[in-house]
């Protein structure tokens, strides 16, 4: 007959099991990811999750809402979405578009700020710029007078 111990072992065992791969599997959902490039661009791939088949992007720009103040310390973007009317799929999906922004030494992340054709606001993201280390330690020479 089998400890507890033994009892207690084998439950924590199957729980790992189970958690791992479920784990694994969100660590790498597809979301917006921002890249510096080195060369003084910050490459954007904007990863929407819409809710309705009716939606898509009518307008992608550097620089936030004209009813918004941008924040300090990073770059921002302004996706105007067209939620068309009539009869839609209703099923999630996603849209993807990718912007390349001028790199500035003190940004560390993007706003992405998604506005209705009116100017509403309807939600944001806030991605981090993934530097390269040698392009940080540029950075830090430089003082934040120029992108590396």
């Amino acid at each position: 007959m089998p400890t507890m111990e033994t009892l207690l072992a084998r439950l924590l065992g199957a729980a790992v099991v189970f958690a791992v791969p479920a784990t694994l599997a969100m660590a790498q959902a597809p979301a917006t990811v921002a890249e510096a490039d080195g060369k003084g661009k910050v490459n954007v791939k904007i990863l929407y999750y819409a809710d309705q088949g009716c939606t898509t992007f009518a307008d992608v720009r550097e620089g936030a809402p004209n009813n918004i103040e941008p924040p300090t310390r990073t770059l921002v973007v302004t996706v105007t979405l067209n939620r068309k009317t009539g009869e839609c799929v209703e099923r999630p999906y996603t849209i993807e578009h990718t912007i390349a922004l001028a790199d500035r030494a003190d940004a560390l992340s993007v706003d992405i700020f998604y506005v209705d054709p009116d100017g509403r606001f309807v939600r944001s993201q806030r991605p981090r710029i993934y530097r390269d280390v040698e392009i940080e330690a540029c950075e830090a020479k430089q003082s934040g007078s120029r992108p590396c």
